[in-house]
């Protein structure tokens, strides 16, 4: 059997049992039943020459492609129920590119399945004009105003103008997700006010909202990103290759934040 780097089908065996741990199903990381499931899956795929070529040709991993097949079969062929154990966004920690690529090349044997079904609906929207950044204020509102009862003052202040670009996501043309940036010089902007609806997190639309302001402030020439996150959620942007500037704490708002960067 040929792998592309070795047999990491047990690495990402064991990746598929801890999320599907996570969404309610126990005992995978001990099931050799479903072990052989998953292997036998993977072994499936990774030995398709044309899937490999193709994943080749377009400089995509080869053996998380296969990981994800297989995550997908294995469900299928077990019968589990709820659209979160086909969730390859949640299992795989895709990047946006990586996601188009596994839609656009699955086996029409998963067609139907919320694999697509949740990505196709969603719209990553620039938002240039007024009715457009509305949305961002909106998904604003309900994420900050409403959750963590912020006041309309403090949620909009005044970076909240004409130059500052926004970011949103859209789910059948609903805003869900946003954040914004602006210039500090001409090298540099400031991100924030990254929000996610509370009930479309851990689908990796922060990823993918970030994702997108960082391709936008690339086009425009800046060379930095600064960040100033919450607390809670800097191993968030630590994945997302920011790293802290200090160790000191600031605050913004009502929180406890701490100022990281990135070179883009």
């Amino acid at each position: 059997m040929a792998f592309s780097t070795g047999n990491p089908v047990d690495y990402y065996y064991r990746i598929f049992a801890e999320k599907m741990r996570r969404i309610g199903y126990d005992g995978y990381d001990v099931s050799e039943a479903m072990r052989l499931i998953f292997k036998e899956c993977f072994f499936e795929y990774a030995n398709n020459e044309e899937y490999r070529s193709e994943a080749e040709r377009y400089g995509f991993d080869f053996d998380k492609f296969c990981a994800a097949l297989a995550q997908l079969r294995t469900n299928k062929k077990t019968g589990c129920a709820g659209n979160d154990a086909y969730n390859i966004q949640f299992f795989w920690d895709f990047s946006n590119d990586e996601l188009d690529y596994v839609i656009n090349h699955c086996p029409d044997e998963f067609n139907g399945l919320e694999l697509t079904a949740f990505f196709e609906r969603i719209e990553v929207m620039r938002a240039t004009e007024e009715w457009q950044r509305a949305g961002a204020y909106s998904v604003r509102i309900q994420g900050m105003n409403r959750q963590h009862h912020i006041s309309l003052r403090d949620e909009f202040d005044e970076h909240d103008t004409e130059g500052t670009k926004y970011i949103v996501v859209l789910y059948d043309g609903y805003p869900i997700a946003t954040c914004r940036f602006y210039e500090v010089d001409p090298e540099t902007v400031i991100m924030g006010r990254v929000v996610v609806l509370p009930e479309y997190r851990n689908r990796f639309l922060g990823t993918r909202v970030v994702g997108s302001a960082e391709k936008w402030i690339k086009e425009l020439k800046y060379k930095e990103i600064l960040i100033d996150s919450r607390i809670e959620v800097v191993s968030f942007y630590e994945k997302l290759g920011y790293i802290h500037m200090d160790d000191s704490v600031k605050k913004s708002g009502n929180f406890d934040c701490i100022r990281m960067h990135k070179y883009v």
